[in-house]
């Protein structure tokens, strides 16, 4: 038994080596890097995007806590439609605060009648000349 083992053994050695040897010589085509940068978000904490609906007013309530204390922590409050794609409307707002670790709002947009909502907001802090964003969107509303 350990002789046909041997034997085996020394037959896939002398079989996969040459193979081996015979495909680390082939001549490999160059390839172009890329090169990938991924950014942490160091000073996002949390954020929050909630909307409610009273008669033809969109609520949204939002929110971006820091993890420290920063130069600028923002909102940028888009209300979006539905066309062929989501699409902002007219109705956006923009809140920046300063040299505070969080910002909540409550904003208020009016909808027509006929179509589909939604609120995407972008959060972002500047800190010592670094961006950080985190983007979110609502629940679609249907006020058709």
């Amino acid at each position: 038994m350990i002789k046909k083992v041997g034997v085996i053994g020394i037959f896939l050695i002398g079989f996969l080596l040459p193979t081996t040897i015979a495909h680390a010589n082939e001549s490999v085509p160059p390839t172009n890097d890329i090169t990938v940068n991924i950014q942490a978000l160091n000073n996002i904490k949390n954020t929050t995007n909630n909307v409610s609906v009273s008669g033809s007013t969109l609520y949204s309530r939002s929110s971006l806590n820091s993890t420290k204390t920063v130069d600028k922590i923002g909102l940028r409050i888009y209300l979006q439609q539905k066309q062929t794609s989501w699409v902002n409307t007219s109705q956006s707002r923009e809140y920046i605060n300063q040299n505070t670790s969080s910002i909540n709002k409550t904003t208020s947009f009016q909808l027509q009648r006929g179509a589909f909502y939604r609120v995407k907001i972008v959060h972002f802090i500047e800190n010592n000349g670094i961006y950080e964003s985190d983007i979110t969107y609502s629940s679609t509303i249907d006020f058709r």
